[in-house]
């Protein structure tokens, strides 16, 4: 049997890189087996997008980390999925969805990581945002050894999302949705005060 491990949870970093190596210190300093769950939203916002990305991606090639989609990874990634079929395809409809969802993930919070490339475009996206949007998942299971699991296993253990349990919701039909977009206010527990 393997020795556990201790798995630490870090939330949207929005660009804040300085941030993850703090976290990243902390864990070498306090536990000797660690392991990094990024919740998703690592990008947008703050100063040093594509820096969070490219140690993230690092640390999941050394087996360090776990990375979770959030709702800025699924909108950055709506663009470059239409413009890829567009590519494909030709059809003008395509083009038009991918044009919208750039603009859909501008508005958001990706305008900073336009301003800190210099310029962003569906033409010449970059590779290391390719690389990062790929194969996210949205909900793991960790179990009491810290192993992390992408279906339910036999052992208790937590369900980790960026959001929301996948729960169905008038906003959101789609239960992998709600785990991108439903806050805790809003449903499927609320958590409101009285």
């Amino acid at each position: 049997m393997s020795e556990s491990r201790t798995v630490f949870v870090v939330p949207d970093l929005h660009g804040r890189a300085d941030l993850l190596e703090a976290a990243v210190r902390y864990a070498e300093a306090h536990w000797p087996n660690w392991h990094l769950l990024n919740l998703g939203d690592a990008i947008d916002r703050g100063p040093h997008s594509l820096r969070c990305v490219a140690r993230l991606l690092e640390l999941r090639k050394e087996g360090r980390a776990t990375l979770l989609m959030g709702n800025h990874e699924r909108m950055a990634l709506e663009g470059p999925q239409h413009f890829s079929r567009f590519q494909q395809s030709a059809n003008p409809q395509d083009l038009r969805l991918a044009m919208q969802g750039m603009q859909w993930w501008m508005r958001a919070g990706g305008e900073s990581v336009r301003r800190e490339l210099g310029g962003l475009t569906l033409e010449q996206f970059p590779e290391l945002m390719r690389e990062y949007l790929q194969d996210l998942p949205r909900m793991v299971f960790v179990d009491g050894e810290g192993e992390i699991h992408a279906e339910l296993p036999a052992a208790p253990s937590v369900m980790v999302t960026h959001a929301s349990p996948p729960k169905a919701h008038r906003d959101y039909p789609d239960p992998m949705s709600a785990v991108l977009w439903l806050r805790p206010t809003d449903g499927p527990t609320s958590c409101r005060q009285v």
